[in-house]
């Protein structure tokens, strides 16, 4: 039997929803697992719920998304920082999650630093990451760690190693070593200042500092008054330490003293007999 050269049409789950709730008259979001999936006219209209990795998101098609992909209208949230294959067990660390969720960072780096498990160990160094990385992305010049809070901390079950452990009389016991995943959300607080307020304010600039030279002249004669403006900078402190350095090698360069070195009582005896 010759083979067909047509390629059959491939079923769309989404289309076929949404016209089994137009023949039932009912109305609920089209729930969607394929974030890759193209956006048809037919959609236009209706709720989409896209699955973002942890949740649904619902997203209203309109005529101008016709032609993108699923994952457009609705980017995945990621987190601010996140730790990957912790040696704690889920259960272990959604414990001390569930203690540090919807708190000021302060107050949470608080709670981790004064409690005795391994998990918040863990934890709290994930938390440091995220700040970091918040104000690195948004600029500190508008924004501190004070302005931030934990909005959510998602722990995931990673894969579970198994090992085995030799026994008496030939048994083999199981070894099962858990981990899991963290992913740490970060907000900021209400009432927290925004990047355009804070580019509104302009810092005063440093007043220039003024330094009165007297030049000396033969007596009799008024001595002259010069002053010089130096406009504000920075002290470099590095010049100054290199030149002590420099110093401190030329003298040790320089060899003994005439009085005589500290080794001997004979040479030192000498040297105080030369210099009387």
């Amino acid at each position: 039997m010759a083979e067909s050269t047509q390629q059959r049409k491939r079923p769309d789950p989404i289309l076929e929803q949404i016209k089994a709730q137009e023949s039932a008259d009912v109305a609920r979001p089209v729930r969607c697992r394929t974030r890759r999936t193209k956006i048809r006219p037919e959609y236009v209209g209706h709720t989409i719920a896209v699955f973002n990795g942890r949740e649904y998101t619902k997203v209203r098609i309109k005529p101008d998304m016709v032609g993108k992909s699923l994952a457009k209208v609705a980017p995945q949230e990621r987190p601010t920082a996140r730790a990957r294959f912790v040696h704690v067990g889920h259960r272990k660390m959604r414990q001390v999650a569930a203690l540090v969720a919807d708190k000021p960072v302060e107050e949470a780096l608080g709670i981790l630093n004064y409690l005795p498990k391994k998990a918040a160990i863990i934890l709290a160094k994930t938390l440091k990451s995220a700040v970091a990385n918040k104000l690195s992305l948004e600029g500190t010049s508008h924004l501190s760690p004070e302005d931030l809070r934990v909005r959510q901390v998602t722990v995931d079950e990673a894969p579970t190693a198994k090992r085995i452990r030799f026994r008496s009389m030939g048994r083999i016991y199981r070894l099962r070593k858990h981990y899991s995943h963290i992913g740490v959300f970060l907000e900021t607080r209400a009432g927290a200042p925004t990047a355009a307020e804070a580019s509104g304010k302009a810092r005063p600039k440093a007043a220039a500092k003024e330094t009165v030279v007297e030049t000396p002249t033969e007596a009799g004669e008024t001595p002259k008054v010069e002053k010089k403006v130096k406009a504000p900078g920075k002290k470099v402190r590095g010049a100054a330490r290199v030149r002590g350095a420099a110093a401190r090698t030329k003298a040790l360069a320089g060899g003994p003293k005439k009085g005589g070195t500290k080794g001997s009582a004979g040479k030192r005896t000498a040297g105080k007999k030369g210099a009387e």
